[in-house]
């Protein structure tokens, strides 16, 4: 606590008034300004000697937009306000408000509360003012920031959705080219020990070749993965002009994640041949020997 004959109370609200970064006014009974701090001053644009000694809704309504000084706006606002020095009540009385308005050419957001001062004759009207428009500036900031960590998850979901989507289809095509090429070297088998008739066993074979589509399957798997990553394989070969149709072949697999025993699945080499494919793409693409190939391509 600190004495009187030390430090005055009036000294002391004079100095809260001063330093305060918050706006700070006080009126009379009838309406009439009697404090307009320093902080109000700056934070709406208007000089202490322009409010105080004036009624509020004069000033308020000089703040107002062009659009909005209307006579109906004016009457409208200096009823509001004349009614709350009679009674002490409004709908904006004790409640924090957040209002946007234009001062000096600048859009500025504040944040505010006014309450009533019960005196002999009547309601002196007190506020207190502050700038958010900083905080709110940050707000929408880390707003905008989380929207596109959403969306990028989003797009993210997507693309590793479609990624299975080919996957899946990838796998089915060889699987059934599997099947035919374990059909096609069984009949091999039982013709080489004659083991049934050999024209009818030529005409399935000759079948079941048909139906071996590598090129067909890898031309439907190209189709769908240039939807989900359309500019993969154009930069790959713009910037690595000597990649091979098997290097792109190879690099699209490991892109969407697949092993290197799916590779084999759907592929024509062998599990060293995979190997040695993935060692050479490596030195083509100018890759140090501790970059992993699979996940250079998938940041691709």
């Amino acid at each position: 606590m600190i004495s009187e004959d030390r430090f005055s109370y009036q000294t002391l609200l004079t100095n809260i008034l001063e330093y305060s970064v918050d706006g700070m006014v006080v009126t009379d009974e009838t309406g009439t300004v009697m404090l307009w701090n320093e902080a109000q001053e700056k934070i709406v644009n208007i000089a202490v000697q322009d409010a105080v000694g004036k009624k509020l809704w004069d000033v308020q309504f000089s703040a107002a937009p062009p659009e909005y000084q209307t006579e109906e706006v004016y009457q409208n606002l200096k009823s509001s306000l004349r009614n709350f020095f009679e009674t002490g009540k409004a709908p904006w009385s004790e409640r924090i408000m957040e209002q946007a308005f234009f001062a000096d050419g600048r859009k500025i957001v504040i944040q505010s509360i006014h309450f009533p001062m019960k005196t002999e004759k009547g309601f002196m009207l007190a506020g207190i003012i502050r700038d958010i428009t900083g905080l709110k500036e940050l707000e929408k900031a880390s707003l905008q920031k989380e929207v596109e960590k959403i969306r990028a998850d989003q797009l993210q979901h997507e693309i590793d959705v479609r990624n299975r989507e080919i996957s899946a289809m990838t796998l089915h095509c060889s699987s059934k080219n599997i099947l035919l090429i374990q059909t096609r070297d069984s009949i091999k088998n039982m013709l080489a020990n004659n083991e049934i008739y050999p024209e009818k066993l030529l005409d399935l074979m000759a079948n079941i070749e048909s139906n071996i589509s590598m090129e067909k399957d890898w031309e439907t798997f190209k189709i769908h993965f240039e939807q989900v990553h359309p500019l993969f394989f154009k930069k790959l070969s713009e910037s690595f002009p000597e990649l091979t149709m098997t290097d792109l072949k190879l690099c699209a697999y490991l892109k969407i994640g697949f092993s290197h025993k799916e590779i084999l699945r759907i592929s024509n080499l062998s599990y060293d041949g995979i190997k040695s494919a993935k060692f050479r793409l490596k030195k083509k693409l100018k890759l140090d020997k501790n970059q992993s190939l699979s996940s250079h391509l998938r940041n691709l």
